[in-house]
């Protein structure tokens, strides 16, 4: 039969039965839009989470390593982060000392540690702010206030003393900030004064910091790291679980609406090829064999996914720019549609198993059409 041929008698069996083809066409668009918001509303909800998360922490994702410490760096460099650093888990003030008046006898100095990072600034209004040049050297940073106090300047030692082995290790002062540039009084680069101390039999608890700049590569990321027996935490933890857990329920859902689309759909066009069976023994009468037979509802059918996947669209676009509009209010971050492909694929997936299911069932039925069942269909 020709392409020709085929299409006057699809538009003819359309005609003819309006009535059976809309109801199928209704039926296949509730059940793909059914699956099209499912995943669709999740996908961009994941996206809006992601996008905010990364916005709270200007592109600067914060993952806790515990376990790790500064000599471990090397252990987690081909992971992805993109800066890694440390940070103290408490400590016990140092004894410190200018000349022989011991820092803290008037009143309580705090002492802070910082790495070297990006977006760690010290801004000093006199001497060396912190950078990564200065951070393996024995320095140190005062506020004006401990510099008034004590009379120390750019250049004065500062002495720590250690009780253990009754020795003492020497800074030297490279910079003056004003104390509402910075909360310590005296700071310290947190790695030499690690090394120092362990070098002094003392250890500073500490742990390393991982970024990430996209907080979406954090699953990748923690799943990586667990493999390595590496203890990964961040502040959002539970949310990542749970939308992985969610993850997989909502295509679990997707797949049980497919599935029951699949056996709506082939139900109905069971029903229609009982109501049709004259009409089908008179194609078979005139001369026309089964297999064109088949190819005339397979084009009806086809036309009636495609049409149903395609205000399917329609409807979860005009259903996902609420959701969006509810999402951007919660959130107070623009909507990205990078979700909106997932909503896609799997809806054309869904009405690609639909229809060659339903051509299956049509080249069944189509196959056993005899004069018997034509009779018994006139009847009906």
């Amino acid at each position: 039969m020709r392409f020709r041929e085929l299409c006057w008698f699809a538009k003819k069996e359309f005609s003819t039965c309006p009535f059976l083809y809309a109801g199928l066409l209704l039926l296949l668009v509730f059940a793909l839009s059914a699956i099209g918001m499912t995943v669709e509303t999740f996908s961009r909800s994941v996206e809006a989470f992601y996008d905010y998360v990364n916005k709270i922490g200007n592109n600067q994702f914060v993952c806790d390593l515990y376990g790790l410490q500064l000599d471990d760096r090397e252990l987690i460099e081909d992971v992805g982060f993109s800066e890694i650093y440390a940070v103290d888990d408490g400590w016990t003030d140092p004894l410190l000392y200018a000349g022989e008046k011991k820092l803290g006898d008037d009143f309580w100095e705090y002492v802070g540690l910082v790495y070297p990072r990006k977006g760690t600034d010290i801004r000093t209004y006199q001497g060396e702010g912190f950078n990564y040049t200065n951070d393996d050297d024995n320095v140190v940073w005062i506020s004006e206030e401990v510099a008034e106090k004590y009379d120390l300047s750019v250049g004065d030692e500062i002495i720590q003393k250690i009780v253990k082995d009754d020795s003492e290790i020497k800074y030297t002062v490279i910079g003056l900030y004003h104390p509402k540039e910075y909360d310590p009084d005296i700071v310290f680069a947190l790695d030499t004064y690690c090394f120092n101390m362990l070098e002094h039999g003392e250890f500073v608890p500490h742990h390393l910091v991982g970024t990430l700049t996209e907080s979406r590569s954090y699953i990748g990321v923690r799943k990586t790291l667990r493999d390595r027996y590496i203890v990964v935490r961040c502040e959002y933890d539970e949310v990542f679980d749970f939308l992985a857990i969610a993850d997989i329920v909502i295509y679990i859902l997707s797949a049980v609406t497919a599935i029951f689309g699949v056996w709506m759909f082939n139900n109905a066009l069971g029903i229609m090829i009982r109501r049709r069976m004259v009409y089908l023994l008179k194609l078979r009468m005139i001369g026309i064999r089964s297999g064109s037979v088949l190819k005339i509802f397979c084009c009806t059918t086809a036309a009636t996914v495609v049409i149903s996947f395609v205000i399917s669209r329609v409807v979860v676009f005009a259903f996902t720019d609420y959701i969006n509009g509810l999402i951007e209010k919660f959130y107070q971050i623009g909507i990205t549609t990078s979700g909106s492909y997932k909503g896609f694929l799997v809806t054309l997936a869904a009405g690609a198993i639909v229809y060659l299911f339903g051509v299956f069932k049509l080249r069944s039925a189509i196959g056993n059409v005899n004069l018997s069942q034509a009779l018994e269909g006139s009847r009906a």
